[in-house]
């Protein structure tokens, strides 16, 4: 397992493990985070192959609305 990879049901989000369930998905890799903490904190990952920003409340998918997307990871240290 590479040092990047997080198996899904570590993520703090229910709707990225849940459709890593529908996908079948057990691993993502970690892109950044933005370096905060608590409510504040976002963490980007791949997940398959698209990308997803976990927040404190719904994830951004980048296909579903890459501008939103775009802004938030502007933030996150790669």
């Amino acid at each position: 397992m590479k040092n990047n990879t997080i198996q899904i049901e570590y993520i703090s989000s229910r709707v990225i493990q849940a459709q890593g369930r529908i996908d079948g998905i057990t691993e993502v890799e970690l892109i950044g985070t933005n370096g905060k903490t608590a409510d504040a904190m976002t963490t980007a990952y791949w997940f398959g192959g698209t990308r997803v920003i976990d927040t404190n409340g719904d994830p951004i998918w980048e296909e579903q609305d890459p501008c939103a997307f775009a802004a938030m990871m502007e933030e996150i240290a790669e």
